[in-house]
């Protein structure tokens, strides 16, 4: 199933569903049951900004744990992407 609406793509992200980027775009998966569809490249920007987001509040997360390493290496992923 693609994922094609905007309200829709924002209502799984709601429900604690993660955006993943490979070769073909995003991918939303749902780490409860493994579940996952392929976004709309119609949805492409939206979703990378989402996509961002996420990114971002992991890195946030990591660093204030305290696991400056790895959330330094998340950092470095972000920018070269």
């Amino acid at each position: 199933m693609v994922v094609d609406k905007e309200e829709e793509l924002q209502a799984r992200i709601n429900a604690g569903w993660r955006l993943k980027r490979d070769a073909k775009g995003f991918r939303i998966w749902d780490p409860k049951t493994g579940a996952e569809e392929r976004v709309s490249a119609d949805l492409e920007d939206v979703a990378a900004k989402i996509y961002a987001r996420q990114k971002y509040e992991k890195v946030k997360e990591k660093l204030e744990k305290g696991t400056l390493r790895e959330g330094l290496r998340e950092t470095s992923l972000i920018l070269s992407e």
